[in-house]
């Protein structure tokens, strides 16, 4: 996705709750819900079992000028082939705006200890409604669309204990992280470090379910200082969920190049590893590979950017 094209779905699809709200102007309570897709990644509180993934459609309620945010979610997915269905009380939110892309975001965050006002329990709930999440900048990769959780551009960040018997974190399958890589090459004096590089992780889903296979994509690729951007696709590498988050990897990755609109298989910048953990909040990423027995690179950086506050 190139930047205009970035621009032009900010702008036709960016809605901010808050704002809009705030327009109301009519001195009366006003309230509005956002549905707002997900993932969710469950990890037994007892900490036992296997680590698990589901769908989910949060909806938000937010209301004016009361300042709350209610969340409910209808039939979720739950392990063992389950469901379960809750509400939360109104809770009190904080919204901040931050810059991506020279563009201003919404943060709605929110929170609350004991947070069930009906259905399945809910506790230890707190998050943030998001639109600062990175999208890919950079030149078209053909065959990947970009896929957003929700009409508004928000993406749902949160982490839960659900029932007291499962702990809770959302995540999207489509996701952009941007930070710090430092390469370096045998021979190199100094180790080249820059931010330009953004590594997109599009996991691999089969009817609407997570499988155990993602693709990586960097996009603005840059290893030394006199060496050109390229953007470059990895396929089929192994995904694994676990109790601290996922992870990514593969070796022997033959990766594929963009060149006259297609993807090319480029077998002389084999990568002999590639290992990316996903962490936290599972916004925060921790990337190591080697290209070619030449290359070694490392990456830190993070998915969606948090206001200055910390909300």
């Amino acid at each position: 996705m190139n930047r205009l094209l970035l621009a032009g779905i900010m702008a036709g699809a960016a809605v901010s709750l808050v704002s809009c709200d705030k327009e109301n102007g009519s001195g009366s309570s006003y309230s509005s819900t956002t549905p707002v897709s997900a993932y969710n990644l469950y990890v037994s509180a007892a900490g036992d079992g296997e680590a698990y993934t589901g769908t989910a459609v949060y909806k938000f309620t937010l209301k004016i000028p009361e300042y709350t945010i209610q969340l409910a979610a209808d039939a979720m997915a739950t392990p063992g082939g389950s469901t379960a269905s809750f509400s939360t009380v109104e809770m009190n939110f904080a919204t901040a705006y931050v810059s991506v892309d020279d563009m201003s975001r919404e943060v709605i965050a929110f929170g609350a200890e004991d947070a069930a006002e009906g259905g399945t329990k809910v506790s230890g709930l707190k998050g943030y409604l998001t639109q600062a999440a990175y999208l890919p900048v950079g030149e078209t990769v053909p065959g990947y669309t970009v896929l957003v959780p929700s009409n508004s551009l928000h993406y749902a960040v949160m982490q839960y204990t659900l029932n007291d018997r499962w702990n809770v974190r959302t995540f999207w399958p489509d996701a952009t992280f941007r930070g710090s890589t430092v390469t370096s090459y045998p021979g190199m004096t100094d180790a080249y470090s820059t931010d330009g590089i953004s590594y997109r992780v599009v996991m691999q889903l089969r009817d609407g379910a997570i499988s155990d296979k993602a693709d990586v994509i960097f996009y603005n690729a840059k290893f030394a200082p006199n060496a050109p951007e390229i953007t470059v696709v990895l396929k089929n590498l192994d995904l694994q969920f676990t109790e601290n988050g996922y992870t990514v990897s593969g070796v022997d990755a033959i990766p594929y190049m963009v060149e006259a609109g297609a993807l090319q298989e480029t077998p002389r910048f084999k990568f002999n590893r590639f290992d990316m953990d996903v962490t936290g909040d599972l916004t925060t990423a921790v990337i190591g590979y080697q290209v070619a027995d030449v290359y070694t690179g490392s990456f830190t950086g993070v998915s969606v950017v948090r206001p200055v506050s910390g909300n």
